[in-house]
């Protein structure tokens, strides 16, 4: 796998596994379905994070 989406994965494996307890009280109160919608958009929120962080470093690396 390439570097970069081996540092994008372990970046969202991370994030995720950071979710607040509430993600587990969706979980429990509301069913997995609650939790997988969590997921996913704390899925979407890393990698725009990531993505914009890719962003800064390219055009860093252009300014060199």
């Amino acid at each position: 796998m390439h570097p970069r989406k081996l540092e994008a994965l372990d970046f969202l494996i991370k994030s995720v596994a950071a979710l607040p307890h509430s993600a587990m009280d969706d979980f429990y109160m509301k069913g997995s379905q609650a939790l997988t919608v969590r997921v996913r958009e704390e899925c979407s929120r890393v990698m725009n994070t990531y993505e914009a962080k890719v962003e800064v470093t390219n055009q860093l690396w252009g300014m060199r």
